[in-house]
């Protein structure tokens, strides 16, 4: 009983990790690495991703950004996204090797309690790196803005595209208040 539930916090742990990862090409962003319906799985890692460059590009006039947000934003998205690859490189590292211990011919417990504790700490710091991205662009947008981000996020995650440039509505007219989900906003910055 205790070898299945160790086996299953692995895998678990394994999706987070790949989810983190597959934040990248290569993935279906409905089903998640793979293809085997990870967007059933959640974990804190991609449930914190922040937007890249090239979509709040797509989405600035939705936001009604200014010329000054959109040099911040670009600045903040492209430093993080080039702060995280070594981050997300070493969350799939311990996570490829947390399965290869898993699946190897002669299972070692506590080579895979290890491997557990350094892929929960690899997660971490994909976490915190997210959070501190997180912070930063929410010091740029106003709360309107923010709303419609949320908005913009939550269209592409079911997706359904995103709001019309310049409508400020989604497709569907689930703007606010519309009465539309509110499903997963961003997160709060630290300290709020």
């Amino acid at each position: 009983m205790k070898k299945a539930v160790v086996v299953a916090l692995v895998v678990a742990a394994t999706l987070c990790a790949a989810l983190a990862w597959g934040q990248g090409g290569g993935t279906d962003r409905r089903t998640g690495p793979g293809g085997f319906g990870a967007r059933m799985m959640s974990c804190p890692a991609a449930a914190l991703a922040p937007p890249q460059a090239m979509m709040l590009d797509r989405a600035a006039e939705t936001l009604q950004l200014t010329d000054e947000q959109k040099g911040k934003l670009r600045d903040v998205t492209t430093k993080s996204e080039e702060a995280m690859r070594p981050i997300l490189q070493k969350a799939s590292e311990a996570s490829l090797a947390l399965r290869a211990a898993v699946l190897a011919p002669e299972y070692d417990a506590e080579k895979v309690k290890q491997l557990v504790t350094n892929a929960q700490r690899a997660e971490d710091q994909v976490i915190n790196a997210r959070l501190a991205t997180w912070a930063q662009i929410r010091s740029v947008l106003t709360a309107d803005q923010l709303a419609k981000l949320q908005e913009v996020m939550t269209m592409r995650r079911r997706g359904t595209g995103g709001p019309t440039p310049g409508s400020g509505t989604p497709p569907g007219g689930s703007g606010p208040g519309s009465g539309g989900s509110s499903e997963s906003a961003p997160p709060p910055a630290p300290g709020q």
